[in-house]
């Protein structure tokens, strides 16, 4: 999640896109975790039309609230795609 203009333009010298994500919060820190409750409401208020969600895999949070938010967003009408998907939509 860091870069500066240096990187950015090094990376897109090289060919690549910069991809950020849209939501984000602290799940990183397994012994500081938010909890299930917060991360369902972070995601019932942040989710927009192609978010990216930055979610650690190490996350006891995130493991017990996932089903949820996934059906919350599927039930909200969105569908998941690749990132390849999520260019071609901006590009066009």
């Amino acid at each position: 999640g860091e870069y500066s203009e240096r990187t950015l333009k090094l990376t897109q010298d090289m060919g690549y896109q910069s991809i950020f994500w849209s939501i984000a919060y602290k799940d990183y820190d397994a012994e500081n975790q938010p909890g299930k409750q917060y991360v369902i409401d972070h995601f019932a208020t942040y989710h927009h039309n192609g978010a990216i969600p930055l979610i650690h895999n190490t996350s006891q949070s995130n493991m017990e609230a996932l089903d949820e938010v996934l059906t919350l967003l599927e039930e909200a009408g969105y569908r998941f795609g690749t990132l390849d998907e999520l260019g071609s939509a901006q590009v066009q």
